[in-house]
């Protein structure tokens, strides 16, 4: 298991991943109780898994002691998620679910795994109603075992529809910024921020543009593993997690000129450091590959992937940029990292194609250093009409002519 330092103030889990040492590490000879609360996403839907199922195989894999504790379910995988309910029904229950504070009393867990909120949003109710309740969630939960690690997600985005709320996608969003903020307030370091929002793409998703495919299960259940890493350390320490690519520049549907340096970083919580970040440029007309040997565009066995240059890069971090001449189209920007342990998103999360991508259009032709002078031919001077005389002629250039001025 990776151990790293908590950085208290950080929004995210994968900001902590750039310390050195562990805020806490278990020296507890029990197993660790675990809790996975929260809505559908906890407890799975429409015949797919929870991401539960990749997260205990990660603890397995690294040969983790713990019991995952609950009412639902059927043991070992026990959990505490309800499809369809709000943070407002964790506080006094509903239905099955019995509310937090009999949650707490009946499994006292040493860690918590939250994921609430995205059906407060899509009911229509206000972020800062939503955020009181999650963080009176969080109140309860230290009540009854002060010592607890909450590892609180961020949402995954919502990308359908919602009858009762035409802003849910914005709002899912926005919430989870809000949830960050009240992570970052409360200042508590046993309760950290679990990032399964940035990267987390459509090709996660199933047709309802809600809940998760087996991808997007992989990728929320290592981020919960990543961050229950700070805090326990297993028998085992491979590096078992891809890294997660971002991209600065082309941002989404942005118009750019031919020469723009691409750029952007990635990060990564395994500590096996970086092998490389690979990019493919696709003409989403042609639906043909940018050939970075020659310039063509073809199949994308034509030279068609190459790495990045890497700057700034630690174990957990690093940059990288690359320079692509494209001339006036419409793209899509691909990037994917590589840890010096082998893993990458597309391999691990099991997707068809790269997760992390952008279309763009190149507006422009690429500006080149013009050293060249243009040429200008003068026609013979005439004069159709007396006392008048006229001047033509053509001016070229390699690149544009500008304007062309007599003396």
């Amino acid at each position: 298991m990776r151990i790293k330092k908590l950085l208290k103030a950080t929004s995210t889990v994968l900001a902590a991943s750039l310390g050195l040492t562990p805020i806490n590490t278990s020296a507890q000879t029990d197993p660790v109780q675990i809790m996975a609360v929260g809505d559908s996403i906890t407890q799975g839907i429409n015949g797919a898994d929870s991401y539960r199922e990749n997260f205990t195989e990660l603890l397995d894999l690294t040969g983790c002691d713990y019991q995952m504790v609950g009412s639902q379910g059927t043991a070992p995988d026990l959990h505490e998620g309800y499809s369809g309910q709000s943070a407002e029904h964790m506080i006094r229950g509903l239905n099955t679910n019995p509310g937090i504070d009999f949650m707490m009393a009946e499994n006292t867990p040493d860690v918590v795994l939250l994921h609430i909120g995205s059906n407060d949003m899509r009911r229509g109710q206000s972020i800062d109603s939503t955020v009181e309740e999650i963080d009176d969630i969080l109140t309860r939960i230290k009540s009854h075992n002060s010592d607890a690690t909450i590892l609180v997600a961020n949402v995954i985005p919502w990308l359908g529809t919602s009858t009762q709320n035409g802003n849910v996608t914005q709002d899912v969003k926005s919430l989870g910024d809000a949830i960050e903020t009240l992570i970052n307030d409360r200042g508590d370091p046993n309760i950290v921020i679990v990032d399964v929002r940035n990267g987390f793409t459509l090709a996660m998703m199933q047709t309802d543009l809600i809940h998760p495919v087996r991808a997007g299960e992989s990728f929320i259940a290592d981020a919960f593993f990543d961050a229950y890493g700070l805090f326990y350390s297993c028998a085992q320490q491979p590096d078992l997690t891809a890294p997660r690519t971002f991209i600065a520049t082309p941002a989404e549907n942005e118009d750019i000129d031919g020469t723009t340096s691409y750029t952007g970083h990635a990060t990564d919580t395994g500590g096996s450091g970086f092998n490389r970040v690979r990019i493919a440029v696709q003409n989403t007309v042609t639906e043909d590959w940018y050939s970075f040997s020659d310039g063509t565009f073809g199949p994308i066995s034509n030279g068609g992937i190459i790495n990045a240059n890497l700057t700034n890069t630690t174990d957990f971090y690093t940059d990288w940029n690359i320079d692509i001449p494209l001339p006036v189209g419409s793209y899509q920007f691909f990037a994917i990292a590589e840890d010096e342990n082998g893993n990458n998103a597309f391999d691990r999360l099991r997707l068809s194609t790269w997760p992390v991508n952008n279309t763009f259009t190149v507006a422009s032709e690429p500006v080149t250093n013009d050293t060249t002078n243009p040429t200008v031919t003068l026609d013979p001077i005439g004069s159709p009409i007396p006392g008048l005389v006229t001047i033509s002629g053509t001016s070229e250039d390699n690149i544009a002519i500008d304007r062309t001025r007599l003396y």
